[in-house]
């Protein structure tokens, strides 16, 4: 599956690059609390299943690698992501045949257990799946 995780592991940024995190990471890197019911800032969960995952202030509702990989579209068709190339772009492809899914990759709607969702590309690479806008 080319589906990437995007969001860094608190592992991967390291205790000594701590002072060039967002000011609200700082203090959750301190111990420190934002009010979400107890959650940590440097966590959040995902939507559909409610793991926790990395924080991420662009995509505060990204669906975990799990549930994304759950993806269909309208029709109830597997799905699989990937960029376009190098420099970025989105391109759906059906699961069972490996042919495009020209409709998803062009509207970018897709069913993640029972849920309509949006599948887009990651700012710096990769795929992100949230849940769709309501119209």
């Amino acid at each position: 599956m080319t589906f990437a995780p995007f969001a860094p592991s608190s592992t991967q940024v390291g205790d000594n690059l701590t002072g060039l995190l967002h000011p609200a990471r700082r203090a959750a890197a301190s111990g420190r609390r934002d009010g979400r019911e107890g959650m940590d800032v440097t966590t959040q969960q995902c939507p559909i299943c409610h793991a926790e995952l990395p924080a991420s202030e662009r995509y505060p509702d990204h669906l975990c690698a799990e549930c994304a990989a759950r993806a269909v579209d309208t029709a109830g068709r597997p799905l699989t992501f990937s960029n376009v190339g190098f420099s970025g772009g989105f391109r759906a492809v059906f699961t069972d045949d490996g042919t495009d899914a020209d409709r998803v990759s062009r509207d970018h709607i897709v069913i993640v257990d029972g849920i309509r969702c949006w599948a887009d590309e990651h700012r710096f690479g990769g795929i992100v799946v949230r849940p769709a806008p309501e119209s």
